[in-house]
C-alpha cells in the first residue's frame, strides 16, 4: 500500500510539474491605426509551441492580412507602429516559408478577415516560447498588416502597413496595469475618454516595469507610475 500511495503522489507530482511547464499565459491588446482598442490575444505555451488565440474588430473585410511577431514591444500609432521594430529574428533567418533560409521566428501564417470584419483565429507558433531564453516572446508585439505576406519578399513578405500592434505580456505585467487604471475601456473601440493609447515594456536594473499612458507618447514626465514586477523567469 505504501509502494502504491508513493507511486500516485509521483505520478501526480510530475503531471502538475509538466502542467506547469506547459501552461505559461501571457496576453496583447491590440491598438489600432488610430490608437484606439481594437482587440485582444491571450497566448498560451503548449508542447507544440506557443498558441495564439485573438479576436480583432473593425478590419476590412473579405481579405487575407499578414500576422507577424515583431521584435520590440513599444505600440505607438502616431508612429504607425514602426516603433515595433522588425521582424522577431532570434536565430538571423531570413523572412518567408517560400525562400532558402527562411522562415523566421516572427514569421506566421495569413489570416483571413470575413465578411463582418472580426478576425477570429488561433495560431500556433513552433518556433516560439513563453519560457525564456531567446526565443522568449514576452515584451515583444504581434503586428497585423493590411496586405497578405507573400512569403518571400525581404524583409516582411511585402505586407503593407502596420493597421493593429499589440504588446505581449507577461501575465501579471497586464495585471500591474490593471491595479494602475490604465485598462479603463469601453469595449473594442477604445478607452472611455477617447484618448490615445500607447503601451511599451520599460526595464530598469534588470527589473520590468509595465508602462502605459494616454497620449502622443510613453511619458514619466506627466507623474504616470510604474509598477514593479517579478522578473519573467517567476511562475504564476
Amino acid at each position: 500500500m505504501k509502494l502504491l500511495f508513493a507511486t500516485a503522489v509521483t505520478t501526480a507530482f510530475l503531471a502538475s510539474t509538466a502542467l506547469s511547464e506547459t501552461g505559461e499565459t501571457a496576453t496583447a491588446s491590440f491598438v489600432d491605426q488610430d490608437g484606439e482598442l481594437a482587440g485582444s490575444a491571450i497566448l498560451t505555451q503548449t508542447n507544440a509551441g506557443v498558441l495564439i488565440d485573438l479576436t480583432l474588430e473593425g478590419l476590412v473585410p473579405e481579405r487575407w492580412v499578414a500576422f507577424h511577431i515583431h521584435e520590440d514591444g513599444v505600440c505607438d500609432a502616431d508612429q504607425d507602429h514602426d516603433t515595433a521594430g522588425g521582424h522577431f529574428s532570434a536565430t538571423g533567418a531570413d523572412h518567408g516559408f517560400l525562400v532558402e533560409g527562411g522562415p523566421h521566428e516572427g514569421d506566421m501564417p495569413n489570416q483571413y478577415v470575413p465578411t463582418d470584419g472580426v478576425l477570429r483565429a488561433q495560431v500556433l507558433n513552433a518556433m516560439v516560447t513563453l519560457e525564456g531564453g531567446k526565443n522568449d516572446i514576452r515584451g515583444r508585439a504581434l503586428m497585423l498588416h493590411a496586405e497578405p505576406d507573400d512569403y518571400e519578399s525581404q524583409p516582411s513578405g511585402d505586407a503593407g502597413a502596420r493597421i493593429a500592434c499589440a504588446v505581449i505580456e507577461w501575465r501579471l505585467q497586464a495585471k500591474a496595469r490593471t491595479l494602475l487604471g490604465t485598462n479603463k475601456t469601453a469595449g473594442p473601440k477604445g478607452p472611455a475618454t477617447g484618448d490615445r493609447i500607447t503601451n511599451r515594456m520599460e526595464t530598469r536594473n534588470g527589473r520590468e516595469y509595465a508602462g502605459h499612458s494616454r497620449g502622443r507618447s510613453m511619458g514619466l514626465h506627466r507623474g504616470h507610475k510604474l509598477a514593479r514586477l517579478p522578473t519573467a523567469r517567476a511562475k504564476c
